[in-house]
């Protein structure tokens, strides 16, 4: 029913449930009755509403508050490559310029890459921005005397508002994680609701402790997450000597000098080509954040 509505259930922050019967442990109820639905062009409009359960005392319901913007702190995002950046003119050129002839190292040309990239998007405006603007000149242009030289401006603005509205749909294709939508099909508004979806279930403002405190502070939170896999991944006493049953050693296959000698070999460049078309064009390979899409276009 909420789904067939066009609604959408914003989640929760707090306690899983908003009623109980308020009976002993053995036989008591509790269900999450109370909740906030909204629209997608609202959820647009507010992408960092919260809905917060707060705590009870008298009543078998407890209260929801919905806040608009709970927190205003700006994160410094990393970089990450635009697909929408391969359709505006001029983009090209430049990261062919910034890779060179090939003869530096992956990691010298990302780095390049990265300050190049960098430096052009300073000196371009979003598609969003720009489609709007070419909406309100087409409004004008066809809103005049039908002249031919009006004709003729009708037809440029055409042409660059489908350019800006392909730059929109990669825009939200990229967010959306979409795997089996086809982009190209003016899916904008389809990847555009995923995207408000998906953000809306990944958020994650605040944390349960182990001892059952919540952390809510976004910085808090963050230091949580990196403390925790810290501690998964460092080992406690990282000098004390690993102790294997020897028979477990002796049950391990072992490789013959054939194979040894072509695990060291060096790729061949058909198999650099297969493995880098083999990655997701939406997905990174590494930390420098460059996807698929990018490396396989240069």
């Amino acid at each position: 029913m909420i789904a067939k509505s066009g609604l959408m259930d914003l989640g929760y922050h707090g306690a899983a449930y908003t009623w109980s019967n308020k009976r002993q442990p053995h036989s008591i109820i509790l269900q999450r009755l109370d909740r906030a639905l909204a629209t997608v062009p609202w959820c647009n409009a507010f992408p960092a509403a919260k809905l917060f359960h707060l705590p009870k005392a008298n009543s078998d319901h407890c209260p929801i508050l919905l806040s608009l913007e709970p927190d205003k702190k700006k994160v410094k995002r990393s970089f990450k490559f635009e697909n929408w950046w391969l359709y505006r003119e001029g983009f090209k050129e430049i990261c062919e310029n910034a890779i060179g002839n090939g003869e530096q190292s992956w990691d010298n040309v990302t780095k390049r890459l990265k300050k190049e990239v960098q430096k052009w998007v300073r000196t371009v405006r979003s598609p969003q921005t720009e489609l709007t603007e070419l909406e309100q000149q087409l409004v004008q242009i066809q809103m005049a005397q039908p002249t031919q030289s009006n004709f003729n401006v009708d037809q440029q603005l055409q042409e660059e508002y489908n350019s800006r509205l392909l730059e929109v749909e990669a825009y939200w294709a990229q967010r959306a994680r979409i795997k089996w939508a086809q982009h190209g099909d003016l899916n904008t508004s389809f990847f555009h609701h995923s995207f408000t979806k998906r953000r809306t279930i990944n958020r994650i403002s605040s944390l349960v402790q182990e001892d059952g405190s919540v952390i809510a502070d976004e910085k808090y939170v963050r230091k949580a997450f990196v403390e925790h896999y810290k501690s998964v991944y460092t080992l406690e006493s990282p000098c004390a000597p690993c102790h294997l049953d020897p028979q477990l050693l002796n049950n391990i296959p072992k490789l013959n000098t054939t194979q040894t000698e072509a695990l060291a070999m060096h790729p061949m460049d058909q198999e650099i080509i297969e493995a880098v078309f083999a990655i997701h064009p939406d997905r990174a390979s590494g930390p420098d954040e460059i996807n698929g899409r990018a490396v396989q276009t240069f």
